[in-house]
């Protein structure tokens, strides 16, 4: 259980083993996702999705209804993404 504090209460709560998830894995909020050296709580409000690398990419479900994923950003050289670039997609 654990508590949901966009409805109040406590919940039963579905709990992920965050050290065996698969890259592009999608997970609804509420949850929780346990690894090792740390633990993710995502609210009702939230999704997460995996990454490379063991990544959790953790976002709003109203600010971002189709997924992290669904955007395709364009990186600089260097790899980074610039900012013009993210708002311009949110």
């Amino acid at each position: 259980m654990a508590y949901v504090p966009e409805k109040n209460e406590m919940q039963e709560v579905p709990v992920y083993d965050g050290d065996i998830l698969n890259s592009n894995f999608k997970i609804n909020g509420p949850a929780i996702i346990e690894q090792v050296n740390t633990t993710v709580f995502l609210g009702e409000s939230y999704n997460c999705e995996t990454g490379i690398g063991g990544a959790f990419i953790v976002y709003n479900k109203i600010l971002m209804p189709e997924g992290f994923n669904k955007f395709k950003l364009e990186t600089t050289t260097r790899g980074h993404v610039p900012l013009s670039t993210l708002n311009s997609q949110l």
